[in-house]
């Protein structure tokens, strides 16, 4: 423990520092010290009222805790405020300083090979820039380096003093910050036309009837067409900061100026999906819900022809619709034998001819057909007497013709349709019955089953 003579600040009005340093001797004289919590006290202590016994303190109990590089300038500088007071304690703090120096941790700090103009370097947030180049007293532990100018990326590193060896910490070439991106110049264009007007700014449809917006600065083409109207076309400049207003009055077509209409389009693939949802109307009527996906050629606007794949699950807690018992009794002297069905479906590929009627307009009616060969597989145990007898699958493959009528939205030309439908699928010729059920003869059935369902097509 530091023994000093006079230890107490000079000045008695001086409460905060006198209250501070008394606080900081008891953690300082407790057992075992508190180094630790009585250096903050006397650093308050200083700064309140600097007297060189309080600063000899401070810089004791910064050897205490570790802190060299720090102790070791307080020491320094008390020994020279001793000197400019004629204190004679001066002898003891160059004394302390000259057995601190030998244990003191030393960096170099090292400018880059290029210094910007108007670099800052910092230690733990204290401007050292005038101290680059030279040795620099340091505590032990973790420090951060920073380096930055304006116009420059920032440098940091973290640099762990240890030791007594001097370590060089080299600062690299600062990286000049991007410029931002210049703004391009624009201008505003403003353009009206008649109400059902498409207008394109280079091509780009950019409005019907008018369009406000910004452009570019430059050349740009301007095209403004209409139906039974003559097309508008011209090259247009809009100046940097420019807002230029064009007003684009159409001329009717005339008839001896119009071209002949263009021949039909060649071939397109369309591609759709469905799902609908409808009623076998045979037997107990089971409720029905239907997937279908299809693939066709549009030929010219009107004609789609095309193959398709549908798939069906059919309501099983009756007979499915076939002639065939099902699990409940017709009457209560009912005791043959009785089916019950777990699962009713089928597989139905076909052919398809649809006929569009208004295939140039955004809602676009078709009716159409789809002959198709149906493949219906059930599930069923057979019970007699109430005993369960044996679980079955059987095939029931059919004949089908399909009437379809629907009508399309297409939210603009090309791409996407999507629209409802009502489908009539007659059976033409199928089996309805168990190969087991003799009762029945050989002959198919002839049915009608009704669907209402949503159909979206996409044209490649």
């Amino acid at each position: 423990m530091l023994l000093v003579a006079t230890a107490l600040p000079a000045r008695a009005d001086e409460t905060v520092a006198r209250d501070a340093f008394k606080r900081a001797q008891e953690l300082a004289n407790a057992s075992p010290p508190r180094w630790a919590e009585a250096c903050p006290l006397f650093e308050a202590s200083y700064r309140a009222d600097p007297q060189i016994g309080v600063l000899l303190y401070l810089a004791d109990c910064h050897e205490h805790v570790g802190r060299i590089a720090s102790a070791y300038a307080e020491f320094t500088d008390a020994a020279d405020l001793a000197r400019q007071r004629g204190d004679a304690r001066e002898s003891i703090a160059r004394q302390r300083a000259a057995t601190l120096a030998p244990r003191l941790s030393k960096i170099r700090v090292v400018a880059p090979p290029e210094p910007p103009p108007g670099l800052v370097v910092k230690r733990d947030g204290v401007d050292i820039t005038l101290l680059v180049g030279g040795e620099l007293a340091i505590d032990p532990g973790d420090h951060e380096l920073e380096a930055s100018a304006p116009g420059y990326i920032s440098w940091s590193k973290k640099v762990t003093a240890a030791g007594t060896t001097p370590v060089a910490i080299e600062i690299p070439k600062l990286d000049r910050i991007a410029a931002p991106p210049a703004k391009p110049a624009e201008g505003v264009l403003d353009v009206k036309s008649q109400p059902d007007a498409e207008i394109l700014v280079d091509g780009v449809r950019k409005g019907r009837g008018a369009f406000s917006g910004p452009v570019t600065a430059g050349g740009h083409t301007l095209r403004v067409v209409a139906p039974h109207m003559r097309a508008y076309q011209t090259e247009i400049t809009v100046g940097d900061g420019e807002h230029r207003t064009i007003d684009v009055p159409l001329e009717p077509a005339l008839a001896a100026t119009v071209a002949a209409p263009a021949g039909p389009p060649g071939p397109t693939v369309e591609l759709a999906a469905s799902t609908a949802s409808g009623v076998k109307l045979r037997a107990d009527n089971p409720l029905m819900i239907v997937l279908r996906v299809e693939a066709g050629l549009r030929l010219g606007r009107r004609i789609n022809l095309g193959l398709y794949g549908e798939y069906a699950q059919l309501q099983a807690n009756g007979s499915c619709g076939y002639s065939m018992p099902g699990p409940d009794p017709a009457t209560p002297f009912d005791i043959g034998a009785q089916n019950q069905f777990t699962k009713c479906q089928y597989l139905m590929p076909g052919f398809q001819l649809y006929v569009h009627v208004r295939p140039r307009e955004r809602i676009d009616p078709y009716v159409g057909i789809s002959p198709g060969f149906r493949f219906g597989f059930a599930d069923y145990t057979t019970y007699f007497g109430g005993l369960m007898q044996a679980s079955r699958s059987e095939l029931f493959p059919a004949i089908v013709s399909g009437v379809r009528a629907g009508v399309s939205y297409r939210p603009r030309p090309g791409g996407w349709q999507v629209g409802g439908f009502v489908d009539g699928s007659i059976t033409i010729f199928g089996k309805e019955h168990s190969d087991s059920d003799d009762a029945h003869g050989d002959g198919g059935a002839t049915f009608l089953s009704l669907l209402l369902g949503v159909r979206g097509s996409y044209s490649l």
